[in-house]
């Protein structure tokens, strides 16, 4: 890869997430990040309903905020995927 494609992976995009009882989550990360996620629902890992539910029990058991607790649960799904 170059600079310029490994700079590109990490400038921060967002994304607005549905939440299970309505509305939505403002969530900002790197363009990595979403790669990686789309990656991970796209290959049928995992749902966005399934990532969300693992960040608000992460949220509880670590009490991390969510925007910790999702960047959390997509780095380790991403890890256990990529071996």
């Amino acid at each position: 890869m170059t600079e310029k494609q490994i700079e590109d992976l990490l400038v921060n995009e967002t994304r607005m997430l549905p939440l299970p009882a309505g509305g939505e989550q403002v969530m900002t990360g790197p363009k990595l990040m979403w790669d990686n996620l789309d990656l991970i629902i796209r290959t049928r890992s995992f749902t966005l309903d399934e990532i969300i539910a693992f960040s608000r029990q992460t949220m509880s058991s670590k009490g991390y905020s969510f925007e910790e607790a999702f960047k959390s649960v997509v780095a380790y799904i991403d890890g256990r995927i990529s071996r």
